[in-house]
């Protein structure tokens, strides 16, 4: 019996047998979850059998899955390296780049630089998503990650080049502080309004985001923000409009312009280092190459050189 099997069901397959849960697979893919249990569903009523069992805890595969589930893995991956050197054997960089990074970055500091980038290597077609978890560099579903670093067993096989570091700082309207007063020491923010992050906030660099509702609060203690809100634009906008307090980098490239005030000015901030992150496989790729160096530049130019800090992965 012959099947036609459609590639991205395979894929979402491949995928969602690694994570062993539909919610870690959605993150990595930014599909949304009732996607994906369908597409797994059609699968199965393509190929005539159970490819997981289903529980409260997450998912196992029946044998059959793990019959298959290696050899999808192992097919994408031939497939993705083929793919890759037909692009490699053109003089100009070419093809498809996919890039994922969160949304603050995506908003704010990447877009400026686009238009040069595409007009400079017209050839390569760009596709850029935001996902604020660390997405899976396999099978080149992404090419490149900008964001914080990966540490552990996630960053084996990938290269790390920094890009540029980020400095926070505590910001607010001056109608807010008109209104509430302006803060002098750590503990005048118990009586603040603050904005805060919403979600991964364990993770970077949603985490220094929300430093000021830890930072000098006590051992164990924290302060309970008056809005949370995953999205870096809508904090932005609410600490503009008079809201409250917001963790800010220093070189946001709207601060300037944007009339909210540093408060506690005194106190340092985390420091958060974004990264230029892709497959070690994918080192010698003429468009990641193309566009690391193109970023690298235009962010020395802008921010200025990264000065060498001793193990400074993050510095809090």
């Amino acid at each position: 019996m012959r099947l036609n099997l459609d590639l991205d069901k395979l894929k979402i397959f491949y995928y969602v047998a690694k994570a062993k849960k539909f919610t870690t697979a959605s993150e990595i893919l930014n599909i949304s979850q009732p996607a994906l249990s369908r597409s797994i569903q059609l699968l199965e009523d393509r190929l005539r059998i159970k490819l997981f069992h289903r529980h409260a805890r997450g998912l196992t595969l029946t044998a059959q899955g793990e019959l298959l589930a290696p050899v999808i893995g192992k097919f994408l991956s031939e497939l993705e390296a083929v793919t890759e050197k037909l692009y490699e054997e053109e003089k100009e960089p070419k093809g498809p780049l996919r890039v994922v990074a969160p949304g603050g970055l995506m908003n704010f500091y990447l877009p400026s630089y686009i238009p040069g980038f595409l007009k400079l290597y017209p050839e390569i077609r760009l596709t850029l998503k935001i996902n604020d978890a660390v997405p899976s560099l396999e099978f080149g579903e992404v090419h490149v990650v900008i964001r914080p670093p990966i540490h552990g067993f996630e960053a084996e096989g990938l290269v790390q080049d920094l890009l540029m570091r980020h400095y926070t700082g505590l910001y607010a309207s001056e109608k807010y502080l008109e209104e509430f007063g302006v803060p002098k020491e750590l503990s005048d923010l118990n009586n603040h309004r603050l904005i805060a992050y919403g979600d991964h906030v364990e993770a970077e660099p949603f985490k220094a985001m929300n430093w000021h509702l830890t930072v000098g609060a006590g051992i164990g203690e924290a302060r309970e923000p008056i809005l949370q809100v995953n999205s870096p634009h809508v904090r932005f906008m609410m600490a503009k409009a008079g809201l409250g307090i917001v963790a800010l980098s220093k070189e946001h490239p709207g601060l300037e312009k944007s009339g909210l005030v540093q408060v506690l000015s005194h106190v340092p901030g985390p420091m958060v280092e974004t990264y230029y992150i892709y497959p070690k496989e994918l080192e010698n790729s003429k468009k990641i190459i193309a566009f690391r160096d193109y970023l690298k530049e235009a962010f020395v130019r802008d921010y200025g050189e990264n000065e060498p800090i001793e193990n400074s992965v993050q510095n809090f």
